[in-house]
């Protein structure tokens, strides 16, 4: 009997050792880090944007000149990357003894955020179609009536900007450009008829509500 219980006791000695080095050593705790993360920014679901905008006209029988106004757009944004936007614009210009022009513009289509909504920085790409408005308003000159003209056209434009944010709701449209495609003339002639090729630059403050994620 007693040598079983010392044979025993033999073993249980020498397989201290080795039970303590397959012991996993306790780990040290994590150290909590001095920064926290920050939180990524929601996309919204609907963005309203207002600001100034120049037109460059191009009219067929005339020298380009420049126009000033105003543009406005409401975005709703389907996907993170992807939504539907309306823009409005109206521009204007005094050309004293030749009359004083206006053009407004209407149109909608998709516009893409490449990097989505969650970068200050926000550049997006759109393609958009609707119809202008054009308003000539001639004065008393040489001897002729004032009169006025005006025409609605099939308008498209393409083309893009970025955003930057500044606090979770609001941000500011930095640059945003588009070549315009336009064709004031009577609209039922509307593929006979000369076109104007157009510029627009735009800048603005966008409010953005109804966050989605």
């Amino acid at each position: 009997m007693r040598k079983p219980l010392g044979l025993l006791v033999a073993i249980i000695i020498f397989d201290l050792p080795a039970m303590a080095q397959e012991k996993p050593a306790p780990q040290a705790p994590a150290q909590e880090s001095s920064e926290k993360e920050k939180p990524q920014q929601p996309t919204f679901k609907y963005e309203l944007e207002g600001g100034y905008t120049y037109r460059s006209y191009y009219p067929p029988s005339a020298a380009r000149f420049g126009m000033n106004g105003w543009n406005a757009t409401l975005d709703y944004n389907w996907k993170h990357r992807v939504g539907f936007v309306a823009d409005g614009t109206g521009t204007y210009k005094d050309q004293g003894a030749f009359g004083k022009s206006s053009i407004y513009t209407l149109m909608v289509g998709p516009r893409f955020h490449p990097f989505g909504h969650r970068h200050r920085l926000i550049p997006f790409g759109q393609f958009l179609i609707g119809a202008g408005y054009d308003r000539q308003q001639i004065p008393n000159n040489g001897g002729f009536n004032p009169k006025t003209n005006t025409s609605i056209a099939y308008v498209w434009a393409a083309g893009g900007g970025i955003d930057v944010r500044v606090t979770k709701r609001w941000a500011v449209r930095a640059f945003e450009y588009d070549y315009e495609k336009s064709h004031f003339s009577d609209f039922l002639k509307i593929v006979a008829s000369p076109s104007e090729s157009n510029r627009r630059i735009t800048v603005g403050i966008i409010f953005r509500w109804g966050e989605t994620d």
